[in-house]
């Protein structure tokens, strides 16, 4: 007798890949790592720009120092306006003398940008981490500027400098020959490098930030080196490192031999 062979089982056929739910599971995740991954970039390339603008504007007082201690007086800002000049040059702006200043007169004006060539350093070092020239405000009215005012001939007592504010409506917590002001994030307010040596980014809007740039600020006159806020009412994220005028007092007595305070 014979057999009849065995029915072959039945099998059923088996999808080998995603199905769509999985595939929009894997998708989420991916959206989710790449969006973390972005987050801590930024976060990196912040902390970098911050770090690098609070290194070139000490870098920039220590050199406005080595400068005051070897020519006895401080720079005038680069305002751009020597003749022929198309952008920043890094030259004092005086009253006479053009590319060559002559260091007896006043500036062009007390506010500009760092001038770098003068102080003999390099241009990126003028420039913050945001890629703006750094503002330069210097105290002209106690004649910091004129050579024929250091070293002085007697006891001097130290002069008060421009005001510089940690917090609004508050007494000032300095008193600065020099301010350097990074215009931060936002850049409101900064020369820029553009190709004319006018090249400016647009002026803020508030009052916080109007002070460092000098336009009828709201509050008392002087400079804010408020806290970083990014509120909408009242965002700030200027960075602010004034030259005190303790400090060139100091090198007034250590490196020129003068003393700065009456006794």
């Amino acid at each position: 007798m014979t057999r009849s062979p065995a029915p072959m089982p039945c099998t059923r056929s088996r999808h080998t890949g995603f199905t769509l739910v999985e595939m929009a599971v894997v998708v989420t995740l991916i959206g989710i790592l790449m969006a973390m991954g972005l987050a801590v970039a930024t976060s990196v390339m912040q902390n970098t720009q911050s770090s690098v603008t609070k290194d070139r504007q000490t870098y920039v007082r220590d050199a406005l120092l080595a400068y005051f201690a070897t020519n006895h007086r401080l720079p005038c800002p680069d305002r751009g306006s020597n003749v022929g000049n198309t952008g920043r040059d890094g030259v004092e702006d005086r009253t006479v003398g053009g590319a060559a200043p002559d260091a007896t007169t006043a500036c062009t004006n007390p506010l500009g940008t760092v001038p770098f060539n003068t102080l003999g350093i390099a241009q990126e070092k003028a420039l913050d981490g945001y890629g703006n020239y750094m503002t330069y405000r210097l105290d002209t009215a106690r004649g910091w500027h004129l050579t024929a005012t250091f070293p002085p001939a007697a006891c001097v007592v130290p002069a008060a400098g421009q005001a510089v504010y940690t917090a609004p409506a508050s007494v000032p917590s300095a008193s600065a020959a020099v301010v350097l002001v990074s215009h931060g994030p936002n850049g409101r307010g900064a020369w820029n490098r553009g190709p004319t040596n006018t090249s400016r980014n647009a002026l803020p809007t508030t009052p916080e930030e109007q002070g460092n740039t000098v336009q009828n600020p709201a509050g008392p006159p002087g400079y804010r080196a408020y806290t970083y806020s990014d509120t909408a009412a009242a965002p700030f994220d200027d960075v602010v490192l004034p030259l005190l005028v303790g400090d060139v007092n100091i090198v007034m007595t250590m490196k020129l031999g003068k003393p700065d305070i009456c006794n």
